[in-house]
């Protein structure tokens, strides 16, 4: 099964939703945990050649960005310094990101679907889908 047309739309929307995050004290937060992910997508994919995945790097890196984001909103204490030896670097910088702007970040998540959003699986929408064959 691959990505849908609204599982796409959700995702984008929540990804949307950061874009207050790209002008906090001259950094680019929302970008900055953007292109974290897409590194880390990029590497899961390299060697996995002809495989054609349901889902883009770009589109996996923004469903990571925010469920990061939507995590750490959810259990603000998850993860220790400790944990920076184990865990993604972009779950670590959402978790700061909501411990220095919990109040603006929970606002730009007024009205979004949250439990849609948490019921989306990776796994699933990035499984390779069908191509059709001449």
């Amino acid at each position: 099964m691959a990505i849908t047309t609204k599982q796409r739309k959700l995702i984008a929307d929540g990804y949307g939703r950061l874009y207050g995050l790209n002008f906090v004290r001259w950094e680019h937060y929302r970008e900055n945990l953007f292109k974290v992910e897409r590194d880390y997508e990029k590497q899961h994919r390299s060697g996995q050649y002809g495989r054609a995945h349901g889902m883009t790097i770009n589109d996996a890196a923004k469903y990571f960005a925010v469920k990061h984001v939507l995590d750490a909103l959810e259990k603000p204490d998850r993860y220790t310094v400790a944990d920076t030896l184990h865990v993604k670097a972009s779950a670590i910088m959402a978790q700061a990101l909501v411990a220095e702007y919990k109040d603006r970040i929970s606002e730009m998540f007024d009205g979004f679907d949250i439990e849609a959003f948490a019921a989306l699986d990776y796994a699933e929408m990035v499984a390779e889908r069908e191509v059709a064959h001449a």
